[in-house]
């Protein structure tokens, strides 16, 4: 491997585990892993998952976590009524989301 393919390879691991290391953004990320798209219901259960107020995760969710998923085309989303689905890259997370799971657990938990 010529060391610019390397130094290529090592940004998309530092990217990717960068997506990955909240928890928040991790449940998000498994619960589109089944389904194409997640709306309130789950959104809800994700935050309760994680004993957020609502205003406190409406505020990590808009400010943080889905700026930072949607800048990697990972998510796409709309506010009006408020859904996420799978970007473009979203199956790149595949492998590192998976080897998380077992840690994490599945979102109802």
């Amino acid at each position: 491997m010529s060391p610019s393919a390397a130094t290529d390879a090592a940004r998309t691991v530092d990217r990717s585990l960068s997506l990955l290391a909240s928890g928040p953004r991790r449940a998000i990320l498994t619960e589109l892993s089944s389904s194409p798209g997640i709306g309130g219901e789950e959104l809800d259960r994700i935050r309760a998952r994680f004993g957020a107020t609502e205003v406190e995760f409406e505020t990590q969710l808009f400010h943080v976590h889905l700026p930072k998923l949607t800048a990697e085309e990972v998510v796409e989303f709309d506010l009006d009524p408020l859904s996420v689905r799978r970007g473009p890259r979203f199956e790149e997370l595949g492998p590192l989301l998976e080897a998380l799971r077992p840690i994490d657990g599945p979102v109802g938990d």
